[in-house]
């Protein structure tokens, strides 16, 4: 059941990998029963100890979609399985090139979206398309390109 493929494919699309700090007696089972509500599992493994082959209370969870991540992140985060009195943590896994080129605790990175525009478009129609969406904060449109950003309060919507 353990999925564990190397390289950037694992990465892709950004944000769509979560890292799980939970405890050593957690299966992959437990887990995925806990992750599978948040959307499509592409993969997903415990990190176990190379001798001993026991659980390292370590885990990783690939999404399909990075949506589906952050909606994980932000439900599954502090919470307990099963009779386990510990929380897990969850965080968004990055890989090292994602580490130097972007600063995923910067939280206004993950809540802004990037929109190309149709011809004509302005401020008003950006912000009319995407204003209904809860926790939207604020449209801007970059100028002299038909192009924007949409921030929102949180990373995903639900």
């Amino acid at each position: 059941m353990g999925e564990r493929s190397g390289g950037s494919d694992m990465d892709m699309p950004p944000y769509s990998r979560l890292f799980v700090a939970c405890g050593k007696q957690h299966t992959e089972e437990e887990l995925r029963e806990v992750f599978s509500e948040f959307g499509e599992i592409e993969a997903l493994y415990l990190v176990k100890d190379n001798q001993t082959k026991e659980s390292r209370g370590i885990g990783f969870v690939k999404f399909r979609l990075a949506s589906s991540a952050a909606l994980a992140q932000e439900k599954a985060d502090r919470t307990k399985i099963g009779d386990d009195p510990k929380p897990i943590n969850v965080c968004i896994a990055t890989s090292k090139t994602q580490q130097k080129s972007y600063d995923v605790n910067e939280l206004s990175s993950r809540n802004r979206l990037y929109v190309i525009l149709p011809d004509g478009s302005g401020e008003q129609e950006l912000e009319q398309q995407f204003s209904h969406f809860e926790g939207f904060e604020s449209s801007h449109v970059v100028r002299n390109r038909s192009a924007g950003f949409v921030t929102f309060a949180k990373p995903s919507a639900e």
